[in-house]
């Protein structure tokens, strides 16, 4: 052996260790890169994570307000169907009430065509009975004393 190998074989420096030593540095940065590597993964799914939580969140919102729209829709829907509903009862009310109250003049009308015959009936009746009355009294007094 040459003085530098003695030395160097000596020391432990013999190219086996020297090939260790680098063979470990090579282990150590591919090691060092695939961590490395793994924390760029992890930040890019909690990147891709955080985004399609703000799309379903977005999506919810979305959804909620669609629902609130809906709803709102609806309510309008009823109240205008229910004032039309109102709407409609009082224009049937209204329509009974002319009717009774047109039912209940023709039938004022019967009554008092009705009144008017019978009272002239009696007046006739009593008119006449006057009449007999005086005429038979008249009669008695002027004509019945001349025979």
């Amino acid at each position: 052996m040459h003085e530098e190998q003695f030395s160097d074989w000596f020391l432990g420096k013999d190219h086996f260790d020297l090939d260790y030593t680098r063979h470990e540095d090579h282990q150590l940065a591919k090691a060092r890169d695939e961590i490395e590597a793994m924390r760029a993964a992890r930040e890019k799914d909690l990147q891709e994570f955080a985004k399609k939580q703000a799309e379903m969140e977005a999506t919810l919102r979305d959804h909620r307000e669609e629902q609130r729209v809906e709803q709102e829709r609806i309510r309008l829907e009823q109240e205008e169907r229910m004032k039309r509903e109102q709407e409609r009862m009082r224009v049937e009310h209204e329509e009974r009430m002319q009717q009774e109250q047109e039912r209940m003049r023709k039938e004022q009308e019967r009554l008092r065509a009705e009144i008017s015959k019978e009272l002239e009936k009696k007046m006739s009746s009593v008119m006449e009975k006057k009449m007999s009355d005086m005429s038979k009294r008249l009669f008695s007094q002027f004509g019945g004393s001349k025979r």
